[in-house]
């Protein structure tokens, strides 16, 4: 936690304030490091706990399993590591991790030779809360010669169960499971028009117990194709949607997918013809039209049509489901990375970045992999790895772009810990409630690493304290991130019991409060964000008459939760996410009964932590049946007290 320093003057109008930037909270975890560099480590997955918090899974050649790790919010372990399942290959194995209500699904590919025959598996286990392997499964996909097997991704579907996709020499495939993973259901293979020749294959959870597979093609004609399954494995449109398409040949090398959080889908590929590339984007509604272009046979818009080469696109839609936000990386000098909001309503019109928006990253060499997660309040993290010019560092660096476009937090500049290895790979990146977590290996000429970085900002900021010695009162002003309710102002005489409350004017942002200066007498602002309460520490204003202390400090802290319980959307359809907290580790029970009284479904039943949770219901009661549209009730019950929040579902 970084110590805000400020300097007391004495002036007519007297004044002091903390650096002009938010502070950032962050913790780094190591979550496995091997003693040699001749062990390799597979690219590492994670997802987010719905408290801030994340679940780390990976493998390396070192030990014969695959292992998870849970950390909390700051950084602590919550179970882990634990041995999730075999491995038997003598390469690495990239690893998938998905959340899917209070479990865990952690999927892996693992390729492997039994007595001179090659075998290629998928595996994937179910964990519970506490961490502990409740179910696995495994199947071979080839039994052959050396294969080439990528492009392994996993989804949680919205019903339960999950969804995995890959792709293998030309062709692409999914998969479909149950929740108990007891069951599963192929959804074939996708190939180009002329065989197999399928150089990118996506799957993406349609947020109705579905899933949409897109998968492009290298050869003529090329195109990026989706097509959406219900929860059974059948396909819900006639024809695939063609996302991309160019007439006059190329084809797309990279592709990235999201939901629109609509039913809908949204992309961006690389194309490349000729000697150029370029990045473009499409939305696909949820009934397969495309959005942009579909008139033409060059489907998908540009994001920048007169920009040096592009590369390495990413794309994520913000919080409010309204705008895609794309990012790309840029040749051209040193590198840069370029940032780009598109409305999903109306015709393609960039909110701003026409050109990108230029991340502050002309100082590093080379670029290697750049991901974006969206957060609350529509802002984006942005972390890539990079190396310097001088080839002497190379390491993680992250900012956070507002709904404006304006880069309003940046690692570097806020003074993070830039770790130094001989090399760093970001394999992805999870967005919490404010900023973003990141898990990603590194390689020193010794060691090899899995890391975990936390990029969290403090959520006031700018904070000034203006008094006048004539008058004795104080103001204090002070900033906040977007979406931050800050109107609290809490001071006291020093060494009094009770605190007197001001409520701040101003708006969301920019805030301040006067307050009757007493010799000796201090304050602190509160603030909340996501849910929890933040309080700053006491602040000492010694006034006029006594001599200051020079150096003054304000830290923020996250106090102990207090208890409650809420829902949203509400009413709700098809499903509602419950939040409640906890302010001391206990037992917890949270249910849905309806309104006689009979347990529907029950979403928590176990020891938690003190902190802040979210579960989903997702509709349906405990033998996964939809229940009727009416009103139910989640009641959270822990120490023997118990809370009811009413909940209404729409047909």
């Amino acid at each position: 936690m970084k110590v805000l320093r400020v300097v007391l003057a004495f002036l007519v109008l007297a004044s002091f304030a903390v650096e002009a930037r938010a502070q950032w909270s962050s913790w780094g975890a190591l979550a496995d490091s091997v003693s040699s560099v001749s062990y390799e480590l597979g690219f590492p997955g994670a997802a987010g706990d719905g408290s801030g918090g994340v679940v780390v899974a990976w493998s390396s050649d070192a030990t014969p399993y695959v292992r998870a790790t849970h950390y909390d919010n700051a950084g602590n372990v919550v179970w882990g590591p634990v041995q999730v399942g075999p491995i038997y290959a003598t390469t690495y194995n990239d690893v998938q991790v998905v959340r899917q209500g209070t479990d865990w699904f952690v999927a892996w590919f693992d390729p492997d030779v039994v007595n001179g025959v090659h075998i290629h598996s998928i595996r994937i286990a179910k964990l519970n809360s506490s961490g502990t392997v409740v179910a696995s499964e495994g199947f071979a996909v080839a039994f052959d010669n050396p294969v080439t097997i990528d492009d392994f991704s996993m989804v949680a579907r919205t019903g339960g169960g999950v969804a995995v996709g890959w792709r293998m020499e030309g062709l692409g495939y999914a998969r479909l499971y149950a929740s108990d993973l007891s069951s599963n259901v192929d959804l074939g293979y996708f190939s180009a028009y002329y065989g197999p020749y399928v150089n990118a294959m996506r799957i993406v959870a349609d947020g109705s117990d579905g899933v949409y597979a897109i998968w492009s093609t290298g050869v003529y004609p090329p195109f990026v194709n989706a097509q959406r399954y219900d929860s059974s494995g059948e396909p819900l449109w006639n024809d695939p949607a063609t996302m991309f398409s160019y007439y006059p040949g190329g084809y797309a090398s990279e592709l990235s997918v999201a939901g629109d959080g609509s039913g809908g889908l949204v992309a961006a590929a690389l194309w490349n013809y000729s000697s150029t590339q370029s990045v473009r984007v499409q939305h696909v509604t949820s009934d397969g039209t495309t959005h942009w272009n579909e008139s033409t046979s060059q489907n998908g818009e540009p994001v920048c049509a007169t920009c040096a080469t592009q590369y390495d696109p990413q794309v994520t839609v913000n919080n409010a489901h309204s705008s895609l936000i794309v990012s790309w990386s840029q040749a051209g000098g040193a590198g840069s990375i370029q940032v780009q909001k598109v409305p999903l309503t109306g015709s393609f019109a960039p909110s701003w970045g026409a050109t990108g928006t230029k991340a502050n990253v002309s100082d590093y060499f080379e670029l290697r992999e750049q991901r974006i997660a969206s957060n609350i309040n529509n802002q984006t993290t942005i972390a890539w790895t990079y190396r310097n010019l001088g080839y002497t560092e190379t390491g993680i660096r992250f900012q956070i772009i507002g709904d404006d476009g304006d880069v309003e937090l940046d690692s570097d500049a806020e003074g993070a810990s830039m770790e130094s290895y001989t090399a760093a790979y970001l394999p992805i990146l999870v967005g919490q409630a404010v900023g973003a977590y990141a898990a990603w290996i590194a390689y020193t000429d010794e060691y090899s690493y899995v890391r975990v970085n936390s990029m969290l900002p403090l959520p006031v900021f700018d904070v000034e304290w203006l008094f006048n010695p004539d008058h004795c009162s104080d103001l204090v002003r002070w900033k906040t991130l977007s979406g931050t309710t800050a109107n609290k102002l809490l001071y006291r005489h020093i060494g009094a019991a009770n605190w007197h409350t001001l409520n701040a004017t101003g708006s969301d942002g920019a805030w301040s409060a006067s307050f009757p200066q007493t010799i000796g007498s201090e304050f602190k602002v509160s603030a909340t964000l996501s849910g929890v309460v933040w309080e700053s520490a006491v602040y000492h204003d010694y006034g006029e008459c006594d001599l200051p202390d020079p150096y003054k400090t304000m830290t923020f802290e996250v106090p102990a939760p207090e208890a409650f319980l809420n829902a949203h959307p509400n009413p709700f359809n098809p499903q509602v996410i419950v939040d409640y907290g906890v302010p001391a580790p206990s037992h917890v029970d949270l249910a849905i009964f309806d309104a006689s009284g009979r347990l529907i479904r029950t979403l928590v039943s176990g020891t938690k932590a003190a902190g802040t949770y979210s579960e989903t219901w997702t509709g349906v009661d405990e033998r996964g049946e939809r229940v009727a549209s009416g009103v139910y009730f989640s009641r959270l019950t822990m120490n023997g007290k118990s809370m009811t929040r009413k909940l209404v579902m729409l047909k």
